[in-house]
């Protein structure tokens, strides 16, 4: 009798609650605000009067957004990817502060998150880890025309390890994901020679790859939960 009475009960669960539990697909978009850290180079040269050679670690703020899916299975586990646009940069002051150099850049980005999920109610937590590919898209120095044109930026494509720890707050069919995210480029050269392109500067030998050595952001999103 027991028997029968379980699956009688499988058999009326709605297939959509089975499915629930089973997988949900979340679709949405999602932006934020960012701190990106350039790390000092090794074998960088010293300059007289001058740091004019990003030879310190640099840092300074950016942000954008985009678009988010992401693929939840038996409820503790998940899939994410996201394509974020964004503008970054890091900023250096040199000749005791007179001129500022900003290095600033944009990028498309692609985050690839294999995640381990907590349900709790309406709330979710998870740690997320995986590849993230960045790609160059435009890059400029600003030094408020006080700097010659011996100095200048190009973009650069790198490839980041993601660690994501995230909360999500679940309301009707809705999914606001909320998420600290730390970015370690493990592609960007460690030698300070192999981080500019002497190439695209026949005027002067500062011409910066413009990507980060680490990024720390804070994203917000929403998705619609299938």
């Amino acid at each position: 009798m027991r028997r029968v009475l379980a699956l009688l009960i499988v058999l009326l669960v709605p297939l959509s609650a089975r499915a629930d539990f089973l997988w949900d697909l979340r679709v949405g978009a999602k932006g934020g605000v960012t701190g990106n850290l350039w790390g000092a180079p090794d074998g960088a040269p010293r300059i007289a009067g001058a740091d004019a050679g990003w030879q310190n670690a640099l840092f300074y703020v950016g942000g954008g957004g985009g678009l988010m899916v992401e693929l939840h299975a038996l409820k503790f586990l998940a899939l994410e990817v996201d394509v974020l646009y964004e503008q970054n940069g890091f900023k250096e002051s040199i000749n005791g502060g007179v001129v500022t150099i900003y290095t600033k850049y944009t990028q498309v980005r692609l985050p690839i998150l294999a995640k381990a999920v907590l349900p709790l109610g309406f709330l979710e937590l998870s740690l997320g880890v995986g590849p993230e590919f960045t790609f160059g898209r435009s890059a400029w120095l600003d030094t408020g025309g006080l700097l010659g044109s011996s100095l200048g930026a190009v973009p650069a494509d790198d490839t980041f390890v993601d660690i994501d720890l995230g909360v999500c707050l679940n309301v009707w069919r809705l999914a606001v994901p909320i998420s600290l995210r730390t970015a370690i480029n493990v592609t960007q050269p460690k030698g300070w020679q192999d981080r500019f392109d002497t190439f695209s500067a026949p005027s002067g030998p500062f011409v910066v790859k413009a990507s980060e050595t680490f990024q720390f952001a804070l994203l917000v999103g929403v998705a619609y939960v299938f």
